[in-house]
């Protein structure tokens, strides 16, 4: 299909570019009286021969593979195969890029443009709570955690998992406006809320900031469920020891060697890519891919550094290493219910429930989980049973 349309529409878009920048050419030298139709500068000039360039290398390609040009005696071989290659990776990933950046803005948009919503309160009334989920596997883990604790301690509790509801600013969005009622989030990912800075602050010194920007927000975060979900960054032990990269701060040398992938939430947040680029990281290209492809990406060998978390199962089989934080770019990321305080004022006993998952799980026990539920399939009936044996601990 893509064949298809460079062979097609590449030739008629050649066309009409040609003619506008010969008839802008001519224009400009006052021939046929074209200046009183058609006005342009030097720079519309090299804006539109510069729009053209993809399409040209793609189209000539087709044609001619090499191109053997002579400079003062001295010959530049060009292969034009291998530039078109080039040229459409590149083509690909700005597409991908803005096309997941365009996604999680879109989706955290819609509550906000919608508006509260207006059937929460006849839903809570009848203690039906809706219970947001990121797509993650801890998250369909957390998603069931959550059900059946209230569900246990609620009378007459009917929870409803999402999976997925969206990335985090979606379920941020959705919880402010009443579209869902509670969900799991990261403690570092909330900070990036407000701009929190995380250094030298205990777990309740930055979970008391965030609530006093939550209680406007009508949101509360209540207290952490013991594990956390770190964000780290990851490669093939071979490939670590082949560049001689040990930790985050060796990309800061590094960095332009290699091919960094992540998923679009990552690459737009201060906490993580858009830091690391002001911490001094910058890599040879960016490989957008989706939160559950990366391991497979990386068994392909697309791309040398990805990101992590610290329960992936994969980082513990001996292949792949986690690269040390020595100067603690990353927050941490504890697992942290945030609740709409407007559902802790209609649901009796909804706090009381919540607070009963206070140091529940080790962030061991979340690996064990996540590397079950990976192992088949991400089967939420598995996810319900392990997070059922959780709360019979606590029963």
């Amino acid at each position: 299909m893509k064949d298809f349309i460079v062979d097609r529409v590449a030739p008629v878009l050649l066309a009409f570019y040609f003619l506008a920048i010969l008839l802008l050419f001519f224009a400009e030298l006052g021939v046929w009286g074209l200046q009183n139709y058609f006005r342009a500068t030097n720079q519309v000039l090299v804006l539109l021969g510069l729009l053209i360039l993809p399409v040209v290398v793609i189209a000539i390609s087709r044609v001619i593979h090499s191109l053997t040009v002579k400079i003062s005696g001295q010959e530049l071989h060009i292969e034009l195969t291998e530039l078109r290659e080039d040229v459409r990776g590149e083509v690909h990933r700005v597409e991908s890029n803005l096309g997941g950046q365009i996604s999680n803005a879109e989706r955290t948009l819609w509550p906000l443009l919608a508006g509260k919503d207006l059937r929460s309160d006849a839903r809570l009334a009848e203690n039906k709570l809706i219970i947001g989920s990121k797509l993650d596997t801890s998250h369909l883990f957390y998603g069931y955690l959550l059900s059946l604790v209230v569900e246990h301690y609620v009378t007459g509790a009917d929870c409803e998992v999402r999976f997925p509801n969206g990335g985090s600013m979606k379920n941020f969005a959705d919880a402010q406006n009443r579209w869902i009622d509670l969900y799991i989030d990261s403690s570092g990912t909330s900070c990036q809320y407000f701009w929190l800075d995380h250094q030298g602050k205990t777990d309740e010194q930055i979970r008391a900031e965030l609530n006093r920007y939550g209680e406007g927000l009508g949101l509360k975060w209540m207290k952490a469920l013991g594990a956390s979900e770190d964000y780290c960054l990851v490669m093939k032990k071979e490939e670590a020891e082949k560049h001689g990269v040990q930790s985050i701060a060796d990309l800061k040398i590094l960095g332009p060697q290699l091919i960094f992938s992540a998923d679009p939430e990552f690459l737009n947040r201060n906490d993580c890519y858009l830091g690391m680029q002001k911490y001094g990281i910058d890599f040879k290209r960016i490989m957008p891919c989706r939160v559950t492809e990366r391991y497979e990406l990386m068994k392909s060998g697309g791309a040398d550094v990805f990101v992590g978390y610290e329960t992936d199962p994969e980082i513990y089989r001996g292949d792949i290493i986690r690269l040390a934080d020595p100067d603690q770019f990353f927050p941490r990321y504890l697992a942290t219910p945030v609740v709409s305080i407007h559902a802790l004022e209609r649901v009796e006993g909804l706090e009381a429930a919540l607070n009963k998952l206070h140091n529940a799980i080790s962030t061991k026990d979340l690996i064990v989980a996540v590397e079950k539920i990976r192992r088949l399939d991400r089967n939420p009936a598995v996810a319900k049973a392990m997070a059922k044996e959780v709360i019979n601990r606590l029963v």
